[in-house]
């Protein structure tokens, strides 16, 4: 009998492996801003810099606004909020047109939330320091409530800003993540996990050796 030699994955399996590990090596993070507590209209906010330490992307700075919290019009989930604005009624300090967000290390992917306070609809761009932009544009808030968009940019910088061209801007960010799928966008590593468990099984069928069996039958 001749031996069986194990058969050696397929590239195609090579690259389901690589795909899981890369899915599941890099820790995660979303800051929500739920800690944090301000005024709930702009007049009484003032600028802050917030600075959020132990993330997977080191110590996570953000500046250009300020907390609100219970600002009218916010999804119910949504307490605290990073924002700012350019307007006649617009706090006690003075706020940028440009939020931006500062990351210790590198990072491999980046989302956000972004809340347009306007009446009308403005354009949002975001951008980081190694040439990634995108843009969307958002309808204003009346009537209530906001629009929940989120925003994604596949960064991999240690710095993005979030900005708009209005001179009355008024918006506010939460809930930013990154060193992660945007949500909706990839397969959970879960679900990963269980397809290349079976396209793993289907090669595994497909290359094994065939053993021909030989019948003897005696006359009688």
């Amino acid at each position: 009998m001749q031996p069986v030699m194990p058969t050696p994955l397929s590239k195609t399996m090579y690259l389901v492996l690589a795909a899981l590990a890369g899915a599941t090596s890099v820790s995660a993070d979303i800051i929500t801003l739920e800690s944090y507590s301000g005024p709930s209209i702009f007049d009484l906010a003032v600028p802050q810099t917030l600075t959020i330490t132990g993330t997977s992307a080191g110590t996570v700075t953000i500046y250009g606004g300020g907390i609100l919290t219970a600002e009218i019009g916010l999804p119910a989930d949504q307490t605290s909020v990073y924002a700012t604005c350019g307007g006649a009624v617009c706090g006690t300090g003075t706020f940028s047109q440009t939020i931006t967000v500062t990351f210790q290390d590198a990072i491999s992917n980046f989302f956000l939330d972004v809340y347009n306070g306007q009446t009308h609809s403005d354009t949002f761009v975001v951008a980081d320091n190694v040439g990634g932009t995108v843009s969307d544009t958002i309808s204003g808030h009346h009537p209530f409530p906001f629009d929940d968009p989120l925003i994604s940019l596949a960064s991999t910088g240690t710095q993005v800003t979030i900005t708009t061209a209005d001179p009355s801007w008024d918006y506010s960010i939460d809930d930013i993540g990154f060193n992660q799928a945007t949500p909706g966008s990839v397969p959970e590593p879960g679900t990963l996990t269980l397809l290349a468990a079976g396209l793993i099984g289907i090669g595994a069928l497909r290359q094994a050796p065939v053993r021909s069996q030989s019948c003897h039958v005696s006359n009688p």
